[in-house]
């Protein structure tokens, strides 16, 4: 289970954790699974420790299934796992999702060569909140944190945030800073009205926001995007106008992204839910020095068809090499 740990299962089997561990590189071996025709790509933060800090999954769109664990997102480790990857199924990938991360845009494009390539909405999206939550309005009200100002920016900021069509105007609840009874459509109208640039932020937001849930054909999915650009660029705040360079680079990307595939549009959904587990199997395990080990671990815990083998396995290959000792002179005692 991924809520385990070696020591756990060395506690409840009343033997050693290098007990535990040698059984399981002894029997848990497990190869990459072939290329889907719709993948997910991904990093995750995996150790200060490691050559690379990032780790990379690569995730079937369909039903979820863990492809495989890399130990790095750096170019040269990407290249190097996809050209060891026979052409003909490299070839049977349709598209790949990804976010705005430009080794895996060029490395899907040299080396999975049929497939489209999309940007995860949710991304894009992040990136855009991220933007607005960084106009600190707040700041300004802390002299006074009585005031309508500060009590609104600090206890209703996530109306900012919150898809607009399930900010409530129909539900009435009693506020006692205000000492009578809101909807949050009026509490979000009245953080709105506090500033100029704020009130600007939001809409940008939205405009965005309607954007991604459309259903257009492509052109017209096109021309609202380049609105959509040209808005950001007219911008007053900086923020956005970045953002805007950062749309017109991934426009044909996003656009991909609109796409669907088995009745789903194409998405890193799949990937970010198995992300969040790995982190709780590292937490709990304290990190893992072995990314070899790690990488089983992973595939065996979360692909629920993955069974250990029958018979041990050499693990030479995923033991560490040990630390080589110098000469020293051993000390004698006179008597």
């Amino acid at each position: 289970d991924y809520n385990s740990t070696f020591s756990s299962v060395a506690r409840q089997t009343n033997t050693s954790v290098t007990e535990v561990i040698q059984v399981f590189d002894e029997y848990v071996q497990i190869d990459r699974k072939p290329l889907s025709p719709v993948i997910c790509i991904d990093e995750f933060y995996f150790s200060r420790h490691n050559d690379s800090k990032y780790a990379c999954l690569l995730v079937n769109f369909k039903n979820g299934l863990i492809l495989d664990v890399l130990d790095s997102r750096k170019k040269s480790s990407l290249r190097e796992y996809f050209r060891s990857i026979p052409l003909e199924e490299r070839e049977k990938v349709i598209y790949v999702s990804m976010d705005m991360y430009e080794n895996y845009k060029d490395i899907a494009s040299k080396y999975l060569l049929n497939a489209t390539i999309c940007i995860d909405s949710f991304h894009v999206i992040k990136m855009i909140n991220d933007a607005l939550d960084k106009i600190k309005v707040m700041n300004r009200y802390k002299t006074n944190k009585q005031s309508d100002e500060y009590y609104l920016l600090k206890n209703k900021n996530e109306l900012l945030f919150r898809d607009s069509n399930k900010v409530d105007d129909q539900s009435f609840n009693y506020n006692y800073h205000f000492k009578r009874r809101l909807s949050d459509t009026q509490l979000l109208n009245m953080i709105l009205s506090i500033d100029k640039e704020l009130k600007e932020a939001y809409g940008l937001k939205e405009y965005y926001a309607v954007f991604n849930v459309m259903k257009k054909e492509k052109n017209e999915l096109e021309e609202y995007l380049e609105e959509i650009i040209k808005d950001y660029t007219n911008s007053n705040i900086t923020l956005f106008n970045q953002i805007a360079l950062t749309l017109k680079n991934w426009r044909k990307e996003i656009i991909n992204s609109f796409d669907e595939y088995d009745g789903r549009r194409i998405n890193n959904g799949p990937i970010e839910g198995r992300n969040k587990y790995i982190k709780i199997l590292l937490n709990l395990a304290n990190g893992y020095r072995n990314f070899k080990r790690f990488r089983n671990r992973v595939l065996y815990v979360f692909n629920k068809f993955d069974k250990p083998s029958d018979s041990p396995k050499e693990t030479k290959l995923i033991k560490l090499p040990g630390i080589i000792r110098g000469n020293y002179k051993k000390k004698t005692t006179e008597k």
